[in-house]
C-alpha cells in the first residue's frame, strides 16, 4: 500500500467502493429470487430487481460524479433508465 501514489489510492477507493455496489445489487437480487423460490410469490423478484438496480446504479453514478467522470452524462442516462425500470418494477401488478 506504502507504493501507491495518494492520488491512485483515492481513485481505488472509489473503484472497490463501486464494485462494492454491484456486488450489493447482486446479492439483493439473489435474496428476491431466494424468497421467490420459498413462497413463488413474483413480488420477491420484482422488488428485489428493482432494488438490486437502484444500488447498483446509484453506487455506479456517485462513483462517477466523485471521479468527475468524461462519461457523466452517459452515466447519467443508464441511471435514469435503471430508476424508470425500477419504477416499472416496483409499480407493477
Amino acid at each position: 500500500a506504502d507504493a501507491v501514489s495518494p492520488r491512485m489510492a483515492d481513485w481505488l477507493s472509489i473503484v472497490f467502493h463501486t464494485w462494492g455496489g454491484f456486488m450489493a445489487g447482486f446479492g439483493i437480487l439473489i435474496l428476491g429470487v431466494a424468497g421467490y423460490l420459498m413462497t413463488l410469490r413474483p413480488a420477491f423478484i420484482r422488488w428485489g430487481a428493482a432494488v438490486a438496480v437502484v444500488v447498483a446504479f446509484g453506487r455506479f453514478l456517485a462513483s462517477n460524479i466523485a471521479l468527475r467522470s468524461d462519461f457523466l452524462p452517459f452515466v447519467v442516462t443508464l441511471a435514469a433508465f435503471a430508476l424508470l425500470a425500477a419504477l416499472w418494477l416496483a409499480l407493477r401488478r
